[in-house]
């Protein structure tokens, strides 16, 4: 981090104003060779007016704000200085190339928040939230990486790490010290790793609502021609998207459809409608379908009464099937069954209660949970949470079968290395580095 580095880091252009950030030791320097007034001259985190000019015939490039922040009191901890231009291709462009050739260079994805963390200005986790933020595709995954930036993702790991650090301190001091302390209190330390235990299975859990938050759920809706497919879609889109036709086989193709629905984004799947057709075209929307279903996490199987279910042996007993019994506003309604969904496309009849199935089939993996819980760990997090209840649960055997402390010290270490690499307090160069290349440029 002995070099400087500068990028883009507002959004799409061309607009009104694009922010150019540069950080780094050089930060000032760099930037008072395009500027009329030295850096070192303004106050910490104030804004000034200044001329941007060209280094070698001192032409004026831009009329611009500028903000600087000297270390360690930015957002990386080195000096930063931002420049708010004129959000023209062209203008950032040259600014660009200006402070290239003064001495920056350009920045790698995520070398800001990267510079940050290295820095002690973030932990891990709090900058894994702003590529979320930056990524959130609803509200709510927008709300979950707002408060891990926060830091409560970091408290509640830290609380766990802190009921580890007792059983530690009772272990080690029977080891150290064996003839004041004596043995071990086994009920003691067992007592408090299945604490941890209990609280790490509880983060845990969030894992499944995390992953539908940020990467989102697929439903595809499969059934026999007619069925109602199209129009269902529809109206859980919340717009025609979808052509509805009374002639077989109008679907020919996939159709995708984005929707948020409690907050998790879901895309729907229009099919083409399953049966034996001559129509090549139609033939290879049929296999689309098929293959779709191996993408889906919840499969809508449709049938009416005019429409017999559709017979896949891929989907039979499948959990991840809702059936759903569609035109219940013209249906007999004679023995309905208690596992199916009778909707009508038309006056709206069930679809609230389709729209509640199919959120309770994506969140509930089986376990019990605090549907009020605000956090949701991401996939690096859930797989150090599950090392970590491993290591733990080794020591709660072994110390229930009288195996000796100095063994028992190995796998406490081992659980608590595993939760320290969550907020990135162990983590190595190479593990960061492949994090922080997933961010976007300027960030």
């Amino acid at each position: 981090m002995n070099d400087t580095i500068a990028a883009l880091a507002s959004g799409r252009i061309p607009a009104g104003v694009a922010v150019i950030r540069i950080s780094g030791p050089q930060a000032f320097r760099i930037v008072d060779q395009i500027t009329n007034l030295p850096c070192s001259s303004q106050q910490s985190s104030t804004a000034r007016l200044t001329t941007l000019r060209s280094i070698l015939d001192r032409r004026v490039i831009d009329q611009a704000l500028r903000i600087v922040f000297k270390n360690p009191r930015s957002f990386t901890g080195e000096d930063v200085v931002e420049l708010h231009v004129h959000g023209g291709l062209v203008v950032i462009d040259e600014v660009l190339e200006l402070l290239y050739s003064a001495g920056a260079r350009p920045a790698n994805p995520g070398e800001f928040s990267e510079r940050a963390f290295l820095n002690g200005k973030l932990d891990l986790t709090q900058a894994e939230a702003i590529a979320d933020i930056i990524a959130a595709p609803t509200r709510s995954a927008r709300d979950l990486a707002s408060m891990q930036l926060g830091g409560q993702l970091t408290n509640i790991v830290n609380e766990i790490e802190q009921q580890i650090q007792r059983a530690r301190v009772l272990l080690e001091a029977s080891i150290d010290f064996p003839e004041d302390v004596g043995d071990v209190d086994v009920i003691a330390l067992v007592a408090i790793l299945q604490a941890a235990v209990c609280d790490l299975e509880r983060l845990q859990r969030t894992a499944r609502r995390g992953r539908l938050v940020r990467q989102g759920a697929s439903v595809v809706l499969l059934g026999a021609p007619n069925v109602g497919k199209s129009s269902l879609l529809n109206v859980l889109a919340g717009k025609d998207r979808a052509i509805v036709s009374p002639i077989a086989g109008t679907t020919r193709d996939t159709i995708d459809v984005q929707i948020d629905i409690a907050g998790i984004p879901i895309t729907l799947t229009d099919t083409a409608g399953l049966r034996e057709s001559s129509d090549a075209i139609e033939m290879i929307g049929i296999d689309r379908t098929r293959q779709s279903i191996g993408h889906a996490d919840i499969v809508l199987a449709l049938e009416s009464d005019d429409t017999p279910p559709i017979d896949l042996p891929e989907l039979q007993n499948a959990s991840y099937v809702l059936k759903v019994h569609t035109k219940s506003d013209i249906s007999m309604g004679v023995n309905e069954s208690p596992d199916k969904h009778y909707v009508s496309a038309k006056t709206y009849q069930g679809i609230d209660a389709l729209i509640q199935g199919i959120v309770h089939q994506l969140l509930d993996d089986g376990n019990p949970t605090n549907s009020n819980e605000r956090i949701a760990v991401n996939a690096r997090h859930s797989a150090l949470i599950l090392l970590a209840i491993d290591a733990l649960n080794r020591v709660i055997t072994a110390s229930n079968a009288g195996i000796t402390p100095d063994l028992l010290a190995v796998d406490l270490h081992d659980a608590a290395f595993h939760l320290a690499n969550i907020s990135g307090r162990n983590v190595i160069d190479a593990m960061h580095q492949e994090i922080f290349s997933r961010f976007c440029i300027g960030k």
